[in-house]
């Protein structure tokens, strides 16, 4: 399991996380990016060779990424380039549609920027919709994520979990951990 942090937050964020997961059992590791920045398209592309360094480092097969609101967006961007290397998807807080449109960070973004955002996601969910497990958590009471942009009507394979956390609260939240242990493979 390797996984991907928030907007402008770093690894040590799902620390918590990882360690739990390596508490069952799980080979649970950060993404290798140090801070999460904010252009979706650059990010993946720097991290897709880093995953092949990673899912080679381990046993070979592909990995299980988790990634919390934009860490969700880019480890779902991930899964759609390479499906080689990705095996399943856990998000919480992560917006599935309508880019940066329906946060509170939208505004950072610009109203062309957001709606440049929202059509190649749209595009990419209408035409090549995510066939691997995807696990979409999200709750009503985000607070930064409207939670309506969280559900996911295009992934082939998807289960949508709702919880009762703050969007900051995701990443620590027993029930989010239990989630997601429980969408990761023995």
């Amino acid at each position: 399991m390797i996984d991907i942090p928030g907007w402008l937050t770093g690894p040590e964020t799902l620390a918590p996380l990882r360690w739990y997961l390596r508490s069952l059992g799980h080979d649970a590791c950060e993404w290798g990016l140090g801070r999460n920045g904010s252009n979706v398209e650059d990010t993946v592309e720097q991290f897709e060779p880093e995953l092949e360094r990673l899912v080679a480092r381990g046993d070979g097969r592909p990995a299980a990424l988790v990634g919390w609101s934009l860490g969700g967006v880019i480890a779902r961007e991930t899964a759609r380039n390479r499906p080689d290397l990705v095996d399943r998807v856990v998000t919480f807080g992560t917006p599935a549609q309508g880019g940066p449109s329906f946060t509170r960070g939208a505004s950072r973004f610009g109203t062309e920027e957001c709606a440049r955002i929202a059509a190649l996601q749209d595009d990419a969910n209408r035409n090549d919709p995510l066939a691997l497990p995807v696990t979409a958590v999200f709750t009503k009471n985000d607070g930064v994520v409207d939670w309506k942009a969280c559900v996911d009507p295009w992934a082939l394979d998807i289960r949508h979990v709702e919880v009762r956390s703050s969007h900051f609260g995701l990443g620590v939240a027993p029930d989010v951990w239990a989630i997601t242990a429980a969408a990761l493979p023995a």
